[in-house]
């Protein structure tokens, strides 16, 4: 459901950024907004619920016109620092040489695979008011994939499971991003968006620069 809801919003804002007209020809702003003034912004960027460490920063080119945005978020904790985390085995070590080890099964309050992110986005920004602008971009998202694993032996770690990276499942991978950006004050812009590829909701908010 999220990540078919995440492709609309993408395909929503895609449509918007190309047939709205620039807002600093359709109207004039008394006030500093992103049709006049507000040229750059530099805030925090983050994707719930794992990747909550981040920054981004926009730059229009003309008052009301197109724009550059890049933002990078990582995830806030990890569990390569737990103590059962063992780094020199793998998911494929231990499905071939620990046998009696089996994946933790689904539950409510823990997951088989843990997932940790992090991400780095190119786009293009466009106002389509003087309060609105939408954001859409491209990146990379770096994907460590985590396996848990239980265990009856006494001693592997200081509990009855363990975590092993996942090689296989690892590494880079294309990520789609779209964001709405909304001007919250006078200098104050929030932005709401989707992350395609770990499938996570965005937000943030800029501060914006005087020229």
């Amino acid at each position: 459901m999220l990540r078919h809801t995440g492709s609309m919003l993408l395909s929503v804002l895609t449509a918007m950024i190309l047939v709205v007209p620039n807002p600093a020809e359709a109207q004039v702003s008394a006030e500093r907004d992103l049709s006049s003034g507000m040229r750059t912004g530099v805030g925090y960027a983050a994707s719930a619920p794992d990747m909550l460490l981040g920054a981004s920063v926009f730059h229009l080119f003309s008052d009301g016109g197109f724009g550059a945005v890049i933002d990078f978020k990582m995830g806030h904790e990890t569990i390569k620092g737990d103590p059962a985390y063992i780094d020199e085995w793998t998911t494929a070590w231990v499905m071939e040489n620990r046998p009696n080890d089996t994946p933790l099964r689904s539950g409510p309050e823990r997951n088989t695979r843990h997932d940790e992110w992090m991400v780095v986005n190119l786009g293009v920004i466009r106002p389509l008011t003087g309060d609105f602008a939408v954001i859409l971009g491209a990146g990379a998202g770096n994907r460590s994939a985590i396996d848990e694993f239980d265990t009856a032996e006494v001693g592997v770690t200081p509990t009855q499971w363990y975590y092993v990276t996942n090689e296989e499942a690892s590494g880079w991978e294309l990520n789609l991003h779209g964001s709405a950006v909304i001007k919250a004050g006078q200098n104050v812009l929030l932005r709401f968006g989707y992350d395609r590829g770990p499938r996570m909701i965005s937000f943030g908010g800029y501060w914006a620069l005087p020229r």
